[in-house]
Order: C-alpha cells, then structure tokens, then sequence
C-alpha cells in the first residue's frame, strides 16, 4: 500500500497537533481576530491532509467516492494557503497596509477553489497503478497552481519585508515562525508543483502536504518560547492538567495500597508545583506587561520632554535674535547720529 507506517504516524502525530494549538489559540480569545484565523487555519490544514489522505486507502473499491473527498482537498488548498497569507498579516499588524493586495489573494483564492471543486478542470480523474495513485489533470491545473504560487510568494514577501524591517524583539519571536512557513512552502513547491507537473511524479505528495508539520512545530516553538500569540500561561495550565490526568487515571488503576498511596503523593506533590509554576508564569507575564507599559510611558514621557525643551530652546533663540536685531538698530541709530554731529562739525 503507499501509505507506509511512517506516513500514517505522521498524520497521526499533525491531526493531534493541529487539533491541540488550533484549539488552544482560538479558545484563548475567541473574539480576537488574529486567534479566529489560526483557527481557521489549524481546521483546513486537517480538511487539507486529511482528504487527501482517504482516497489512497478507500480508492480502488469506491472511486467515485474517493474523486469527490480528493476534490474537496483540493477546493480546500486554496483557501488554506490564503488563510496563511491573513494569518501572517494579523500576526504582524498590517492588515490594513496591503489592502489591494489582500483582495487579489482573496479573490484568487475563491477562484482556484472554486474551478478545483465544483469542475473536472484541475483534478479530471484519479487513478490506481500498482501502489501509487496517479491523477489525470483537467486544463485549468496549470492555472490553479499558479495561483498556489501566487499565495505561497504574497505571503513570504510580506513575511521576509516585515521581518528585516521590524524591531530585534519581533524578529526574535518571527524567526522560527518565519522557518517554519518557509519549510511547508518550499517542499510544497518542489512535491506539489515541480514533480507532479514537471515529471508527472504523484506518490511524493505526502512530502508536500506532511511538510505542514514542520510549520505547526515552529509555530508552537515561537508561541510558547517566544510568546508570539501570548498564550503561555495557557498552554501551561493544559500541560499540567493533561498530565494530571495521567497521574490520577495512575492513581485509579493502582492494585496494591503501598502504589496507590505513592501515585497519591505523586498527584498531590504535582498539584502543589503545577499550582506555584503556573502563578508564577502568570505573574511574569504581568511583570513583563506591566515593564512593557512602563517603557511605552517613559518613551511618551522623554518625547514629551525633548519636544519641551526644543520649544524652549527655539524661543531663547528667537529672543536672542530679536535682541541682536534691537541692539544691531540702536547701533547703527548712534552711529548715524555720531556722522550728523560730525556733519554739522564740518560746516561750522
């Protein structure tokens, strides 16, 4: 069969890893704009992997069935790689800055998704050779991949000019989300594009669509490291309580008393340091606010402050000037009277 055991335990290991971060981001504030697309980036990337998955295993019994999930992957590429593009624009806060450019990839997005799965136009047919499944593209498959293309380098040219132009601190937290995103998209060129047009090769998908690992990990190392989405306290508190579990489904499931009594103690010596790690993480991201607020405050202060002292230094130097400009006209009144008198002197 083509999909080996590799495989599968990687779509195992990036559905439970979508479903965690997706979750844990876009519950940490629902109503935050920035945390709803990563929601909705975490759901199609699943849609994505997923139904690609599925006609390679239920394909040759139920073909039709399997051409119809295979174009629902498809119809959802599109709009997963646009998903990403807002999703880089919210994270950097300048969604309002490429407006024109953000209606193109919207737009384009709706169109790639739309001829992809509602047409024979991109995927005509699949089909079963030996262990691989091969496709017969439709005419349009050469537009819609560069449409793919087209999202893939909108959303790393904003990406890579927002990055050399921002702060250190941003950079920092950018830099392994900015890997990530740069992984997923490269191996989707080469297996997604290249191969299968170029040298009709198929049965490397996998690569392409896996690589989206790569992303969800890097992204999770920038949220928690760096605290890119501020949800560090959060995804502690699960930690803790997913572990806690553990312990306590221990605890339930202990035979004899001297264990029971030991995963006891565990549970309670677990519960007693989760409580005081997850304060004090919660109290260091107030620490650091509250610092970040007091640095905005000293900034505006200081700003504040030279504007002061340029206003008073530019109103010395008007009055020095004025005053040279007085003394400059009583001098030269003296000196004219000096000449009248001298004038008189030498008529007499």
């Amino acid at each position: 069969m083509e999909i080996n055991i590799f495989v599968k335990a990687t779509l195992v290991a990036i559905n439970v890893l979508a479903v965690f971060l997706g979750a844990l981001v876009y519950f940490q504030d629902r109503k935050s704009k920035l945390f709803q697309i990563f929601g909705v980036v975490s759901l199609l990337s699943l849609l994505w992997i997923n139904f690609a998955y599925i006609p390679r295993i239920i394909g040759r019994e139920n073909l039709e069935i399997s051409l119809l999930i295979f174009r629902v992957a498809w119809f959802v590429t599109p709009l997963f790689f646009a998903s990403l593009y807002f999703l880089v624009l919210y994270i950097l806060k300048k969604n309002k800055d490429y407006k024109l450019l953000s209606r193109v990839v919207f737009y384009s997005s709706l169109l790639a998704s739309f001829i992809a799965g509602f047409s024979d136009l991109v995927v005509k047919n699949i089909q079963f050779t030996d262990l691989y499944m091969t496709i017969d593209y439709g005419k349009a498959i050469l537009l819609f991949l560069g449409l793919i293309f087209f999202l893939i380098i909108s959303t790393l040219f904003i990406l890579l000019k927002e990055y050399f132009k921002s702060d250190s601190s941003l950079r920092l937290k950018l830099y392994y989300f900015l890997i990530g995103i740069s992984i997923f998209f490269l191996a989707n060129i080469v297996f997604n594009i290249v191969f299968p047009i170029i040298y009709n090769i198929t049965h490397f998908y996998w690569i392409g669509d896996y690589s989206i690992g790569f992303f969800l990990l890097f992204a999770s190392y920038a949220i928690v490291k760096r605290e890119l989405l501020n949800v560090k306290a959060l995804l502690t508190q699960i930690l803790i309580g997913i572990f806690a579990i553990f312990l306590i489904i221990q605890l339930f499931l202990s035979e004899t008393l001297l264990s029971r009594l030991w995963s006891f103690l565990l549970v309670a010596v677990f519960a007693y340091f989760g409580y005081h790690m997850t304060k004090d993480i919660k109290r260091e991201i107030e620490d650091k606010k509250k610092i970040e607020e007091l640095g905005k405050k000293l900034l505006n202060k200081e700003k504040a402050l030279s504007k002061t002292f340029t206003q008073i230094a530019e109103e010395r130097a008007r009055r020095l000037y004025k005053t040279t400009l007085d003394s400059s006209s009583k001098d030269r009144e003296i000196f004219e009277l000096k000449m009248r008198i001298r004038e008189l002197k030498e008529r007499r």
